[in-house]
């Protein structure tokens, strides 16, 4: 289902749209842009939630590390 939106768009953008698009595909173009956009950013979302999931593991992983130590190594000379 499409809903009609107003929006305002710079000047210069309206201009460079009309220069490259025709008036019949604007609508989708700008759909087809603003969803490309949306899931550029949700990306970058995700990108940021994983990274700093792994840094949470990273010292997780490094302190039960330090805990085991002592049985990891235990027999090695």
């Amino acid at each position: 289902m499409n809903i009609k939106m107003t929006v305002t768009i710079p000047e210069e953008t309206v201009d460079r749209l009309r220069m490259a698009v025709d008036h019949r595909q604007r609508s989708a173009f700008v759909a087809n842009a603003l969803k490309e956009k949306l899931q550029a950013m949700e990306e970058e979302q995700l990108d940021r939630a994983l990274i700093q999931a792994y840094i949470e593991r990273y010292k997780e992983d490094k302190a039960l590390d330090g805990q085991w130590e002592g049985a990891t190594l235990e027999g090695w000379s």
